[in-house]
């Protein structure tokens, strides 16, 4: 009986490959199949379920690469944006799994950071509280926003505001946002 099931299983698993690489192999099944799922999501959207697996470039990495790849972005935004310092109020949008990048927006001056995102990305509250444990021993300015934090719970960390579901969509999420705040250059 349990060589049977083995069997069907190695079955299932072998014409599920096939079928995968029948789709991939043939142009319009691999439109076909995006369609389809793209379609299943904007109902599940719709439907008010907003989770995703996308957005979490921390799941499986080790502490150091979370770490570099929080300051790699925030680096980044600097570097592109051509700003030597970030104050006053902020938003990023997509965040993903982690707020690492917004912990250092506040610790660099900001007094508020918005982390914009249309989906839930699942998330390890766990192993998301040991990047956060490190990139403060790495950024001792990031303790003003995790004084009295627990760190397996981003809504207890100051400064920080997550914003999920069709209303944190960009471009409605900026819609409502009033321009009083934005800096000007001259």
């Amino acid at each position: 009986m349990h060589r049977s099931t083995d069997m069907c299983m190695l079955k299932r698993t072998v014409l599920k490959d096939l079928a995968r690489r029948t789709i991939r192999s043939q142009f319009h099944l691999a439109i076909l199949r995006y369609t389809l799922s793209d379609a299943v999501a904007g109902l599940a959207f719709t439907a008010g379920r907003i989770e995703s697996n996308s957005g979490t470039p921390h799941e499986g990495q080790s502490i150091e690469k979370s770490i570099g790849y929080i300051e790699t972005v925030f680096g980044d935004y600097k570097k592109y944006g051509k700003i030597s310092r970030f104050y006053g109020k902020v938003a990023e949008v997509g965040p993903g799994d982690n707020c690492g990048v917004g912990l250092l927006f506040v610790a660099e001056g900001c007094s508020t950071v918005d982390l914009v995102d249309r989906f839930y990305s699942r998330r390890n509250s766990v192993s998301q509280s040991r990047i956060y444990s490190a990139l403060l021993e790495g950024h001792p300015n990031v303790s003003s926003s995790l004084h009295d934090a627990n760190l397996e719970n981003e809504e207890t960390f100051a400064g920080i505001r997550r914003w999920y579901g069709a209303e944190a969509a960009a471009e409605r999420f900026f819609q409502r946002v009033t321009p009083t705040h934005l800096a000007r250059r001259t």
